[in-house]
This record gives C-alpha cells, structure tokens and sequence, in this order.
C-alpha cells in the first residue's frame, strides 16, 4: 500500500500519459506527419524529466482534429481497461478533460488539441523507439508499452515553445521556468529561428515576446515561491535534493539569465 498520496498521483497521471499514447500510436487515427507530442508532459514522457505535468499537449494538423475528436470515445474506452488492470479501484470519465479517481486522490489529465498549417514549419522528430523501452521498463515497469513511438517536438523547438509561454502566459507558469532550466542543463538555449516558428503556430509577435522576456523577473516570483508551487509536481527525494542544494534559485536565476542573454543576442 502506498503512503504517500502525492507519489501515487504522480504515478498514475504517468500510467495514464503512456496509456494514451499507446493507444492512439496503435490506433492508427492520425497519419505520424499530423501530428506533434510537446508541452511538458513530453520532456517527462519522452526526455525523462523530473517534473510532473497533467496536461497532455498535441498540435494537430486541422485536418485531422475532427478524425481525432470522432476517434476520441473508443480510444477512452481501450485507455479505461488498461487503466483498471493496473488500478482497479480507479473510476475514470471523461467530457473535455479526462478525471483519475481513486479513494485517495483526484488527478487530471488534460488533452489540449490545438490546429497548425503545413506551411508552417514545425521542427520535430519521431522518438527512437529504445529510448522509450529504456524509460518504460526502468521507470514505469511496464513492459506493453516498449513497442511506442511517437512524433515528438525536439527541445530546440521545446526550447522555443517554452520561450513564448513564458511571455505570453496571463499569468507567470513555474513550470515554464523550470523546463526552460532543464533544458539548459542538458545544452539546449533558445534561438530565434525556434522563437519565431512557436510564434508562428500560436499566433503571437516576436516583437512581443522580446519585449516581455527583457523583464521577466519583474513577473517571476521568488525562489521559495518557485519552491511551493514545485513540490507537487517533483518526486519527494528530488525535491529534498533540490532544497539541500538551492537549486530553486538557481532556476529562477538560470531562466533570467537566459532570457536576458536570448533578447540581447535577437537585438543586435
């Protein structure tokens, strides 16, 4: 029996971000070229990030959303018997949303399906199917999921996505700080090029999206803000090593950082 309800709701959101992937590569509902897996639930699912998102992010080509939304209703069904062979006491609904219930805690899954042109290039990459079977059997030890891939946005373009949300939000997302910090320790920064093709698909200026990274401390919250909202959304030991290390004032200063450096190199 698990006693921690947080390590259990970040498990199963996990299982079920699988779950629907699995079902809708095998489904064969929308053609690979159609379709682009990114948003942070992708760092986690196919990068191995640390961070938990319930929200699962697809750019859908227009032509295809309406097959999606048709497809939708069987899908959920084959998702509900391979979520209840592994959590059988979970209930599982869904209208727009998707809400995991079990008697000790509600999670949500959201399937966000946004529309973008061919003629918009949108950088992205199928991932390497092994990558997923070492992730799957090592961290989720589930075996009938080594068979799934998916067409993914690489971090250059993750990078980019990132960049925009950070500016163009309503409101400041810690989440986008500390993605944007995970990609920068694995080498990745952003471009303009990348910058300019997530403004491109979302509808935003990059003439705005400067202006608002040059001061985005003034939106960021502290580190013991940044701390708070991450908790639950970090495996308990990352998170001890992260306060016993100050990492989450090093996110705050790293995402300031980078965006200062990105705005002066896009001006010159």
């Amino acid at each position: 029996m698990r006693s921690n309800t947080r390590e259990l709701s970040n498990e199963i959101v996990s299982f079920a971000h699988l779950a629907f992937l699995r079902v809708l590569s095998l489904a064969d509902v929308i053609e690979a070229s159609d379709i682009v897996f990114h948003g942070g639930a992708s760092l986690k699912v196919m990068y191995q990030s640390s961070l938990q998102s319930e929200g699962l992010d697809f750019i859908i080509h227009k032509q295809s959303v309406a097959t999606y939304h048709r497809a939708l209703p069987l899908l959920m069904k084959d998702i509900q018997q391979i979520m209840m062979l592994e959590y059988p006491n979970m209930r599982m609904t869904w209208t727009s949303k998707v809400n995991l219930e079990t008697q000790v805690m509600t999670a949500t899954m959201k399937l966000n399906i946004e529309g973008w042109h061919r003629d918009i290039e949108v950088n992205i990459t199928c991932y390497p199917a092994q990558d997923m079977t070492d992730y799957a059997s090592s961290n989720m030890d589930i075996d009938s999921f080594t068979d799934l891939v998916f067409p993914t946005a690489t971090l250059d373009t993750m990078m980019g996505d990132k960049m925009v949300a950070l500016a163009m939000r309503p409101s400041f997302k810690v989440r986008d700080a500390y993605d944007i910090w995970w990609m920068t320790k694995k080498g990745i920064y952003p471009s303009l090029e990348h910058v300019k093709n997530a403004c491109a698909v979302y509808g935003y200026a990059p003439a705005d999206v400067l202006h608002t990274l040059q001061s985005i401390d003034k939106s960021m919250g502290s580190s013991s803000s940044l701390q708070k909202d991450l908790e639950c959304r970090l495996p308990p030991e990352v998170y001890k090593h992260f306060i016993s290390n100050d990492i989450f004032e090093k996110i705050r200063a790293v995402t300031i950082d980078t965006c200062r450096s990105f705005t002066m190199r896009s001006y010159v």
